[in-house]
């Protein structure tokens, strides 16, 4: 049985990595993970579940910002990009 080695990158190489057309990718742990663009369907749930919570949190007053797709830099080598993020605001000075 023949054993894969992955080449770990850090955040900086990443970064660097050209745009490639129809793939999305995320950082974890040093691998670079590729993925399809998500389908159509895969969109609309997510636009609902944004609608959802964002109507949610405008509701009960809620000290949260809804996005979509944002970056999230978790460690030193791990880069997210969640479909759907709710983040309290007093947060997000500290994110950046």
């Amino acid at each position: 049985m023949a054993t894969q080695t992955q080449t770990l990158v850090t955040f900086e190489e990443y970064a660097q990595l050209p745009e490639q057309e129809g793939v999305r990718r995320e950082l974890d742990e040093g691998v670079v993970v590729e993925m399809a663009l998500p389908s159509i369907e895969h969109g609309a749930v997510q636009g609902n579940t944004f609608s959802s919570l964002k109507q949610a949190a405008r509701q009960v007053g809620a000290d949260f910002v809804v996005s979509l797709n944002a970056g999230f830099r978790l460690a030193e080598n791990t880069d997210r990009g969640p479909d759907v993020c709710l983040v309290r605001r007093t947060r997000l000075a500290s994110m950046e």
